[in-house]
Formats: C-alpha cells, sequence, structure tokens
C-alpha cells in the first residue's frame, strides 16, 4: 500500500535558500513549508536546523534555554517555577548520557542538525531578539533535555506532577483510507494530532529529501526527527493512548522522612542555587533544596505527605533514531 507524496512543485515559491559549502537547497512553498534536498543525510539535518530557525529562531532559543534550566538567569524570576522542575528531574544531566549513548551514524544526525541552528543564528543575529542570543551556542544535548522535558514532564508525566488536575485532557484522531476505498486509487492517511497550543507543543511542517531518503511530516519545534510522517511506501500518525508511563507516590511522612515497609527513610535532600536576572541586569542567587524518595522525585507536600513521582523513559536514547528509521522504512517490516 503506497503513499503519494504530495510535493506540488508548482507551488513552490522557488525562492530557496542554499546551505553554507553545500549545493543542499531549502526550498519554500507558498504555505511557509521547506523542501529540503541534500546531497548527505548530515546536509539534510544541517538544514532542517536552519529552517527551524528561519521560521522560530527566539522560540528555538527560549525553549533551549528553559530546558538548560537556566531561563531565570536569562530572563528572570518568571522563570523560576521551571527552571526548579528541570533541576528537581535533573534533565540537563539525563541528557548528557542520553547523547553520550548515542549510536555513531545518529550522533552524526543529531549534531548536525545543532550546527545548522547555529550557522542560522550566526548568519542572522538581526533576526534574533538579543535577549535570546545569550543561549548561543546550542549544544545537541540542549535539544535532547528540550525534547526529554516536553516528551516526559510535559506530557506523559504532567498529570502526575501538577498536583492541582489544572492540566488539560489530550486527544487526537486519525485514519487510513485503503486504496480501494478512495476515489484516486491512493491510500489516505489523516494526521489530526490535538495538543495544547503552547510554545513546547508548536508543530513545524517539512518535506526532507537525502539520498535513499524521503519524507514528509511534521516534527515538534525544535526536535530534529519527523515524529508524525509518511514517505513513498508507509505512514504513520500517533493519538493519546492509556499507557501508564508515570505514577505519583503519596508518603505518609514521619521524624522528617517517609514511611516505607514500616519504616522511617530519610529523604536524600540536595541543594541548588539558581541564578535570577534583576532588572538591573544583575543576578541573585536564590537558593533551593530537592528531596527524593525510593520512589523518586519529591513535586509536593503538606504537613502529613510528600507525593514523589517516578516517570519510565527519561533516559531512552533511541528516540530520534528510531523517529528517523520508521521515516525512512520502505516496507511494514522495516517500519
Amino acid at each position: 500500500m503506497k503513499f503519494n507524496v504530495l510535493i506540488f512543485l508548482l507551488f513552490l515559491c522557488m525562492a530557496g535558500t542554499r546551505c553554507q559549502s553545500s549545493d543542499t537547497e531549502i526550498l519554500w512553498d507558498t504555505f511557509g513549508v521547506p523542501h529540503i534536498f541534500a546531497r548527505t543525510t548530515e546536509e539534510m539535518y544541517l538544514a532542517f536546523g536552519e529552517a527551524q530557525m528561519q521560521n522560530h529562531a527566539n522560540l528555538i532559543l527560549k525553549l533551549y534555554g528553559q530546558a538548560r534550566g537556566r531561563a531565570a538567569e536569562y530572563w528572570g524570576e518568571a522563570f523560576i517555577e521551571s527552571d526548579s522542575k528541570i533541576r528537581l528531574f535533573n534533565i540537563p544531566g539525563k541528557a548528557a548520557r542520553v547523547y553520550q549513548d548515542q549510536e555513531k551514524e545518529f550522533r552524526s544526525y543529531l549534531d548536525a542538525f545543532v550546527a545548522g541552528i547555529n550557522q542560522y543564528a550566526d548568519t542572522h543575529k538581526d533576526q534574533i531578539e538579543e535577549k535570546y542570543l545569550k543561549v548561543l551556542p546550542v549544544t545537541p544535548v540542549d535539544v535532547i533535555g528540550h525534547t526529554l522535558r516536553v516528551i516526559t514532564l510535559e506530557f506523559l508525566a504532567a498529570n502526575d506532577i501538577y498536583l492541582a488536575g489544572n492540566v488539560l485532557p489530550k486527544g487526537s484522531n486519525a485514519y487510513a483510507i485503503a486504496p480501494s476505498k478512495s476515489e484516486s486509487g491512493n491510500a489516505m492517511l489523516v494526521i489530526n494530532p490535538h495538543l495544547p497550543w503552547s510554545d513546547f507543543f508548536l508543530w513545524f511542517e517539512s518535506h526532507l529529501n537525502s539520498p535513499g531518503f524521503s519524507s514528509y511530516g511534521i516534527s515538534l519545534v525544535g526536535m530534529p526527527s519527523m515524529t508524525l510522517a509518511f514517505n513513498t511506501y508507509l505512514g504513520w500518525a500517533h493519538t493519546v493512548n492509556p499507557i501508564d508511563a508515570s505514577d505519583r507516590y503519596e508518603l505518609t511522612l514521619k521524624d522528617g522522612g517517609y514511611i516505607l515497609d514500616g519504616k522511617v527513610l530519610p529523604f536524600e535532600r540536595k541543594k541548588a542555587s539558581l541564578k535570577v536576572l534583576q532588572g538591573d541586569g544583575s543576578c541573585i542567587d536564590h537558593e533551593m533544596e530537592f528531596k527524593y524518595s525510593k520512589h523518586g522525585p519529591i513535586v509536593g507536600q503538606n504537613e502529613k505527605n510528600a507525593y514523589a513521582v517516578r516517570v519510565a523513559g527519561m533516559e531512552n536514547a533511541g528516540i530520534f533514531q528510531q523517529y528517523h528509521l520508521m521515516a525512512g522504512a520502505k516496507s511494514f517490516q522495516e517500519f
């Protein structure tokens, strides 16, 4: 069952851009979608980084600054809460380990994506708000940290982390039509993801091409792989399902610790200091202490109970590589 790749070159506004030091082209159509044609897969991902920056440079740098847990240092006290959560779950440390665990091939693709981001920033500083320039240069760890934050903390585990229950319900639609049921005789795939309209759930549509690889789809802004896509042979969608990817534990407090199996255990405590930008341009230190139980980080506490959250998949090193292989699959078995 084949899907027609919808590349209507008649609608390309042929003001293409050429990546530095290569014959790679980025052709932007009238809907603002980049169609990237590259000589190598590394050059394709470099151009992908450039294209995302051309449309969303300020947002991408903001998201990466938050993923570092340093947004308050860059932009002020409004980001103390998000920085605290990033530090509590040690997103930068986990991201660094995930980067080291990348297989060599895809690490080169991730490095190329980051090079494209920095290359765009170096040559288009006038297109970026000055307050976001302090995030530069971007590193692969920033990209991974952003991905971990969005997928695990803000999506999979949000209901368990936000104790107030102020998380919007999630849902999506997707359906496929077989060739025998469509007027054109071609298979059709309808992808309709329902995500909150917010910074880290913004989609970026693109068409990526390199020798042996051609795929059209969307990724979340700042991420280097397509997460919903199709090629000449197949396509896929994601919708919300009932996977239990995180758990919140209610712990009974006693004697400065918590009860587990009839014993009182002490919390593991870690001190942290955030730098917070002030109105006069100086920074002050904001001191914090994080607590951890055997069940995970403590995300809330009252007089009687503490609440710990454990999240699955926070050190999954294969997510980018998996999506790349899915987008390049030529059969269901490969997929």
